[in-house]
């Protein structure tokens, strides 16, 4: 039984909340400064009905989030995963195995690969505007061109760990 157990988990919590936070903060920061958008604001306030449990409700918004935006979130979790990991164990020895460090740059590899091809998607929608006019059809074809991307990315990022002979577990 390791010792001071249920307080390291709370730190470990606690490091990975403010991890995230200011890794996504920084992230997006510099997502910012490379040119690619993360957040879409309107030109004026737009308001939509929603179902919220057995009644509709209506809510005010003044932007959209993009999809690099959502990538970035799931780069910051990862980075606060890893962080968390570190404050539980008092060591930056889990962190350091290799088959973690092939994992955290899998995620920065793919994390990037993600954004470029959303940029894609968006200048495309921007030169073909009568594709993005489709409505739904434009989003399932992009969501299921993201979706494709990232399985495949995933698949070829496990071959290359296998062939380089990354351990399968830590």
């Amino acid at each position: 039984m390791m010792r001071h157990e249920r307080l390291r988990f709370w730190l470990a919590g606690l490091a990975a909340a403010a991890t995230g936070w200011l890794c996504y903060a920084g992230l997006a920061r510099l997502a910012g400064a490379l040119g690619v958008a993360t957040w879409i604001p309107y030109p004026a306030l737009r308001r939509q009905w929603l179902l919220i449990g057995e009644s509709w409700q209506s809510a005010e918004f003044s932007g959209a989030i993009a999809d690099a935006s959502v990538f970035l979130t799931a780069l910051a979790a990862v980075a606060a995963y890893y962080c968390a990991r570190i404050v539980y164990h008092l060591s930056f020895a889990p962190v350091r195995q290799r088959r973690a460090r092939w994992l955290i740059a899998g995620w920065i590899v793919g994390t990037v690969a993600m954004v470029a091809l959303s940029q894609s998607l968006g200048w495309l929608y921007g030169a073909f505007p009568g594709f993005a006019r489709i409505g739904w059809l434009s989003a399932a074809l992009g969501f299921a061109v993201l979706a494709g991307a990232a399985s495949g990315f995933a698949r070829a990022w496990g071959r290359l760990m296998r062939a380089r002979k990354v351990p399968a577990t830590e």
